[in-house]
Formats: structure tokens, sequence, C-alpha cells
């Protein structure tokens, strides 16, 4: 039908857009990415793209969502190949590791490095899908090691701000040994802070500092 053919080209339009934004700053960098440069990319004047995004923020704030949706997938895809909780944890790393450099100019938006998206109020549910899989995976991994964890918030924090930063500090060439050295600092820092934070429960449970993480 002509009205769903329209709707189909619209959302066609709408993601080359997107595409042709991402494209430029995996060139260039993100603060190379205007609206102007966008629309000389998909060969269309600014106001057509204003027509999709009211604003430079906006297109960032979906591309920054993308970056998400993206990243999400990915990781509920290795989560979804395994029932070991333990090696799910070591897959959903590397993975995000993995991320981090190959789709770098995502990356860097959705920290928020070398760009700046003004209103924080819009990006602070952008992380919720992944702090919930971390949730879920750090609690399967505590209850199947008969192990107990004081606050599973506190340790997703903790975790996701160490690998985080662990990245950051990669990328600006101050770890020894580079990338994958860093890769298993992280998984033996990630084991470090799930034994301390354990409980013991009574004589002949297993305890999670029996977790082997196959470093």
């Amino acid at each position: 039908m002509p009205g769903e053919r329209r709707e189909r080209e619209k959302q066609e339009l709408r993601q080359h857009i997107l595409d042709a934004a991402y494209a430029i700053a995996e060139q260039e960098g993100w603060q190379a990415v205007t609206i102007r440069k966008v629309a000389e990319r998909v060969e269309y004047s600014p106001p057509i793209i204003y027509e999709h995004f009211a604003s430079k923020e906006e297109l960032l704030l979906e591309l920054r969502r993308e970056g998400y949706r993206y990243v999400q997938a990915a990781l509920e895809q290795a989560s979804a190949s395994t029932n070991d909780p333990e090696l799910r944890l070591v897959l959903m790393g590397d993975i995000y590791w993995d991320f981090a450099w190959k789709k770098l100019a995502y990356f860097q938006l959705m920290q928020g490095l070398g760009v700046s998206i003004c209103d924080p109020t819009k990006i602070g549910q952008d992380a919720v899908p992944l702090r919930a899989i971390f949730h879920k995976l750090i609690q399967s991994l505590v209850e199947a090691r008969g192990a107990q964890l004081v606050d599973v918030d506190d340790a997703v924090d903790t975790i996701w701000g160490m690998q985080e930063g662990l990245i950051h500090i990669t990328m600006q060439g101050r770890i020894a040994g580079g990338r994958e050295r860093a890769r298993k600092l992280a998984r033996k820092a990630i084991y470090d802070l799930l034994t301390a934070w354990s409980v013991q429960r009574p004589p002949g449970t297993v305890l999670l500092a029996a977790v082997n993480l196959r470093l």
C-alpha cells in the first residue's frame, strides 16, 4: 500500500542518515559530524535531515542508543550460547572488549569521549538493558557456585567501571602488554572482586573462591 511504502522509505532514509553520520565519525571523529556534512553525504538538503532529527544532539542520542542496541544484541547472543555462567561471564566480557575496539566510534559516543551530549536526563536509560544483563549474569554465577553477594548492584557498578577504566587506559597505551594482557587483567579482577564480595555459607556449601575463570 502507498502509505506503507512511504513509511518504509522514511525509515530507510532515517537509517541512511544514521549510517552516514556514523561513517563521518569513524573517518573524522564525532566533532566533525554536522547536519550539513550528513546532508551532503546522503545527497539531501539539511531541511530534509531536520525532518528526521530536530537537532544534531537528537541525531547523536539516537546513534548512542544504536550503539547500546548493537552491543546488547551481541551480549545476549553470547549469553544464550552456553548454560555455564562462568563461561558466559568470560564470553560477554570478551565481547564488550572487542566491541570497544571494533566499533570504536560507538564506544566513544557511549562514553562521551570526544563529544558532548548536553542533556544527561536523555541518556541515563540507555545503559539500563546492559546493566540488567550483567546483573542477571552475576546473580546466576554466585547462585550456581553456592556463594552469596552482599549487593549485586554494587558488583555490577564496580565491575563495569573497572572494565571501562581498563579499556580507556589501554587505549591510551598505558598498559604494558597491550590489549591481550589488559583483557586477562580484567578477567582476573572480576574473579577477585566476586570472591571478595562472597559471603561464606554454612559448612558443606561451595564458595565462590573455588571458581576458576579459565584465565
